[in-house]
């Protein structure tokens, strides 16, 4: 009888409890049709659904404010070409490096050879920080990958450079399919950047690396070898090494004027 009476009690507070909702519910309703009939007397039914959509977004979602992304019409294919672009030229650097450390040994002994190889490393990884750099400006991931070791280790001349020529030959076909994904997406930011900055470029190296393994053939006497690390040397190696004082000359020469005339106290 307790039981019953008890149980009485609890669906005699659940029937309240309930009702007590509905009323609610009801106020709730007759509150909101009553706002709804205000609004719409001030703003037009057409406007309506986009200011209370912006309102709920601005609200709830906090706006654009905090979606703020630097990434503006790049495209994700876009993006995944100039990171293989990346990786291009980062193993062309790596294989270069490799190259200027084998004619650097003391048993081979090409210097000429070496520096040529060290500046090619030098610019192939100057090639990658710029994608890199231009990536990130975009607004854009960088995602690097493994490089694998170069199968060779040891190079005679002509050998090393046909292997150059390969390699900027495979940089230039990557730099092709840069420009034709950047195309179809119509980036012509990329397509400028890589038409006049790379393609230029890319052609001389490869015309002036098919010169030198005409020239290399000469290295199958270790004198035509010394000969042609010789000419290396003076046409190419020497040359960047006189640009770079040339200019740190000139960068000095600047400063001095400028302390000089007290410019910039």
């Amino acid at each position: 009888m307790k039981f019953i009476c008890r149980r009485f009690k609890v669906l005699k507070n659940a029937d309240l409890y309930g009702s007590s909702i509905n009323q609610k519910l009801k106020v709730n309703s007759i509150v909101h049709k009553l706002s709804a009939n205000i609004i719409s007397q001030i703003i037009p039914v057409e406007n309506s659904y986009y200011i209370s959509k912006r309102f709920m977004t601005n609200s709830c979602d906090g706006g654009n404010k905090n979606n703020i992304s630097g990434r503006h019409q790049f495209h994700k294919d876009t993006e995944n070409i100039l990171n293989e672009q990346v990786l291009e030229e980062f193993k062309a650097a790596y294989e270069y490096l490799t190259m200027g450390h084998y004619f650097g040994r003391t048993d081979v002994a090409l210097p000429g050879c070496q520096g040529f190889f060290m500046n090619m490393y030098e610019e192939e990884l100057g090639h990658a920080n710029i994608f890199t750099n231009y990536v990130l400006m975009r607004g854009g991931h960088v995602q690097l990958k493994s490089i694998s070791v170069p199968k060779n280790k040891t190079w005679t001349v002509t050998e090393a450079f046909t292997r150059a020529v390969q390699m900027e030959q495979g940089i230039k076909e990557k730099l092709n399919e840069v420009f034709n994904v950047a195309e179809k997406h119509k980036d012509l930011h990329i397509m400028d950047l890589v038409s006049t900055e790379f393609m230029e470029e890319q052609h001389r190296s490869i015309c002036e690396m098919a010169r030198l393994v005409t020239r290399s053939k000469i290295t199958d006497t270790k004198v035509g070898e010394y000969l042609f690390d010789q000419m290396i040397f003076t046409s190419f190696v020497k040359k960047e090494k006189d640009k770079e004082n040339l200019m740190y000359k000139r960068r000095l020469e600047i400063v001095e004027d400028a302390d000089k005339h007290v410019i910039y106290k």
